[in-house]
C-alpha cells in the first residue's frame, strides 16, 4: 500500500494516458477563458468549455479505478488537499484587501456559503470583495468526493447498464428542474456530478480501455456527430426566449457531457494505437 489509503488499479501506461487527457482538459479550459478577449472567436468559449465535464469524467474514472482502503483517511486527505488551501487563500485575500481598505461589506450568509463550500450551488457567496465565483467547481467536486466511498460500497450490487440508466434518469430529472424552477445558473453542473458517477462505474469496468477498431471508429464518429449537433443547436436555439433557456440550461450542458465522454474514450483508444 506504500502508506497510502488509496490503491490504484491502473497500469503505468494507463495512468500516463489519463495524465495526457487531464492536460488536454486543462488546455481547453484555459482557451475557454481567454478566447473571450477576441470578439470574433469569443463564441468558441462555449465549445472549449467541454473541458469542465471532461474533468468530472477524469476524476470519476480515476476513483473508479482505485480501491479506497480507508474512508476516514480518504476524507481527511481530500480536506487537506482542497479545503485547507482554499481557506488559506481566503485568509490571505482578506488580510491583503483589509490592509488596502477595500475589503468591502461582509455578509454573514455569503460568508457561511463560502466556509461550507456551497457557493457553487447558489448564485452568490463571498467574503466582502474576496472573489469566489471562479471557485464554483470546488463545491461540485467535493460533492462527488462525498459520494465516492458510497459508490465503492455499492459496486457489484447492480449491473452497469442499470446504473447508467438510473443516472440518465437523474439527468432528465435535473434538466426538468433547471427549466421549470429556474434555479441559479451554476446548478446546471449537477449533470457533471452525474457524469462523475457514470465515469466512476466505467472505471470499475476497465474493459472499455481495450482497443478495438470498431470501438475507435464509434468514438471518433461520436465526437464529430456530437460536435456538429452542438453547433446546430447553438445556431438555432441560442436566444433569450424559452427555447434559448432550454438550450443553455439543458441541451448545451448535456451535449457537453456526451461530447466529453466521447473525447475521453477517443483519446484513450487513439493513444493505445501509438
Amino acid at each position: 500500500m506504500n502508506g497510502k489509503n488509496i490503491e490504484s488499479l491502473l497500469s503505468k501506461d494507463e495512468q500516463q494516458i489519463i495524465s495526457i487527457i487531464r492536460f488536454f482538459s486543462m488546455f481547453l479550459i484555459i482557451l475557454c477563458h481567454y478566447v473571450g478577449w477576441f470578439p470574433r472567436i469569443a463564441w468558441t468559449s462555449q465549445l472549449f468549455n467541454v473541458g469542465v465535464p471532461l474533468f468530472f469524467i477524469i476524476s470519476g474514472f480515476l476513483y473508479g479505478s482505485k480501491q479506497i482502503l480507508s474512508t476516514k483517511l480518504f476524507y481527511i486527505k481530500r480536506f487537506k488537499r482542497i479545503i485547507v488551501p482554499l481557506y488559506v487563500y481566503y485568509i490571505i485575500m482578506i488580510i491583503v484587501l483589509n490592509l488596502l481598505n477595500i475589503i468591502g461589506n461582509i455578509n454573514i450568509i455569503n460568508v457561511m456559503k463560502v466556509i461550507l463550500c456551497i457557493h457553487g450551488f447558489t448564485f452568490g457567496g463571498g467574503i466582502g470583495n474576496v472573489i469566489t465565483a471562479h471557485l464554483w467547481f470546488i463545491s461540485y467536486i467535493l460533492l462527488c468526493y462525498l459520494f465516492t466511498p458510497l459508490l465503492q460500497n455499492i459496486k457489484g450490487h447492480f449491473p452497469l447498464r442499470y446504473i447508467i440508466a438510473i443516472f440518465i434518469d437523474m439527468c432528465v430529472f435535473i434538466n426538468t428542474i433547471m427549466v421549470l424552477l429556474e434555479p441559479p445558473q451554476f446548478m446546471v453542473w449537477f449533470v457533471g456530478v452525474v457524469s462523475y458517477c457514470i465515469a466512476y462505474y466505467i472505471g470499475k469496468n476497465r474493459h472499455f480501455l481495450c482497443y478495438t477498431f470498431n470501438r475507435f471508429i464509434f468514438c471518433m464518429f461520436g465526437v464529430v456527430l456530437t460536435l456538429i449537433l452542438r453547433l446546430i443547436f447553438k445556431k438555432y436555439l441560442d436566444s433569450e426566449d424559452f427555447l434559448g433557456k432550454i438550450y443553455s440550461r439543458c441541451i448545451a450542458i448535456d451535449l457537453h457531457c456526451i461530447l466529453a465522454f466521447f473525447i475521453f474514450f477517443f483519446i484513450i483508444l487513439f493513444l493505445k494505437t501509438i
